[in-house]
């Protein structure tokens, strides 16, 4: 109950601003909120042994140490002494104060690692990974997990070499843009998908806390949702992804490429990405814009369907006493590969609503991926962690796979 007080006194405190300065509104509800849980001052346990989970040995000292200060300096009857003692007193009470807080955002934070860690994140063979230098293009090898961290982001995360060629604007008025506003109905329905222990991303707000947001005020979060999609706005501070290291089977853990990173995004954005990529598919699906040869991260389409195909293929082949040769492509690190500039001008060139398109080109702007002490942008490859991603990549690869090598080939 206090936590759900908490937030919806935290939504309505912002309830009437407008949405001019969106991202820094948004930035503002999610501090206050990590700091409404994060006192900033604490008073003293009781007598009886405190029963909270982040009480510790260390703290139960320092409130003995702090009380006995206090009596020493209340019992003093020499007034210059008694001033000596009183502020030895309030020194070790602020330590003391200190001391709960650094505890309580240690345990916060240890319980969100926990979260991804334990869960997700923990190898198979259960045994600890040691991060250690690794080779860089010139075979040197870092010294210090800073720049490891950086040698492992500049590998999976590139930034293009070329500069990025602006955007033309894609609708300039509201009958272009063709806007449905979404309904808080819908957006209830999404939230609802959202697990309430999902990973929190680098805002710290885990999935159960961006429910509390909702339902503290429905309409305003509806709004904001609506503002977003219509002005093809996609928050900067959601652009960004926390990172974590999974070390590959049987690798020494020598190179970039020995690690898979996973992107934990902010669940509030993810609200927004399911929201467009529910919207993305309808449009890819009814007006047909992806080829029907493509399978991958389609509704009701799988690898059985482009299995039965190349089986159908083979077997008409073999009734016309044809021989069947089959060629198949492995495109290695191909998520990491994508050409941003090419794939904004697939997106601006194809039959999608107009706020669709906007949104789309601006999720591609500024992104950035953090781990440990860096956080760093990339302008190169399909954005991971996000469920718009695979669409991306359908769209990047659709003339691909449209190319007609003629009536023998079967792509």
């Amino acid at each position: 109950m206090k936590v759900k007080t908490s937030i919806s006194n935290i939504i309505n405190a912002h309830a009437t601003s407008d949405f001019s300065n969106v991202n820094n509104l948004i930035s503002v509800i999610q501090k206050d909120t990590i700091a409404s849980f994060t006192p900033s001052s604490s008073k003293p346990c009781p007598n009886r042994s405190c029963g909270e989970v982040w009480w510790t040995k260390e703290l139960q000292i320092k409130r003995s140490k702090t009380r006995a200060l206090r009596r020493l300096y209340q019992k003093e009857q020499d007034a210059d002494i008694r001033q000596i003692k009183m502020a030895a007193f309030k020194k070790c009470q602020a330590e003391y104060k200190s001391l709960i807080i650094r505890t309580k955002t240690a345990k916060f934070k240890s319980f969100i690692d926990s979260v991804t860690t334990s869960k997700l994140l923990t190898h198979k063979k259960k045994r600890a990974i040691t991060l250690k230098g690794v080779t860089r293009e010139d075979n040197s090898i870092t010294s210090n997990i800073h720049d490891t961290y950086e040698e492992i982001l500049n590998f999976h995360f590139p930034r293009a070499s070329h500069p990025s060629v602006p955007d033309a604007a894609i609708a300039t008025n509201s009958q272009d843009l063709d806007f449905i506003p979404v309904t808080s109905v819908k957006l209830e329905a999404v939230i609802d998908g959202i697990k309430p222990k999902k990973a929190a991303g680098i805002d710290g707000l885990p999935g159960e806390i961006v429910k509390e947001l909702f339902f503290a005020n429905p309409t305003w979060f509806t709004n904001l949702f609506n503002f977003l999609l219509r002005s093809g706005i996609f928050p900067q501070v959601w652009k960004c992804a926390r990172v974590v290291l999974i070390p590959k089977e049987d690798r020494n853990l020598s190179h970039p490429q020995d690690y898979r990173p996973i992107c934990i995004l902010p669940c509030w954005g993810k609200v927004l990405n399911k929201t467009i990529a529910g919207r993305l598919t309808y449009f890819l699906e009814s007006k047909h814009l992806l080829i029907d040869l493509q399978f991958g991260f389609r509704p009701q389409r799988s690898t059985i369907n482009a299995l039965q195909n190349i089986k159908d293929y083979v077997l008409a082949a073999q009734q016309k006493k044809h021989v069947t040769c089959l060629v198949s492509i492995d495109m290695a690190n191909a998520f990491n590969s994508d050409d941003w500039a090419l794939l904004r001008s697939k997106i601006s060139t194809i039959d999608l609503s107009g706020y669709l398109k906007n949104i789309m080109l601006n999720f591609l702007e500024d992104r950035t991926v953090s781990i440990g002490d860096i956080e760093q942008g990339y302008s190169q490859g399909i954005p991971q962690g996000s469920c718009i991603g695979p669409m991306l990549w359908n769209i990047f690869l659709n003339d691909l796979i449209e190319i007609d090598f003629g009536p023998d080939i079967r792509r």
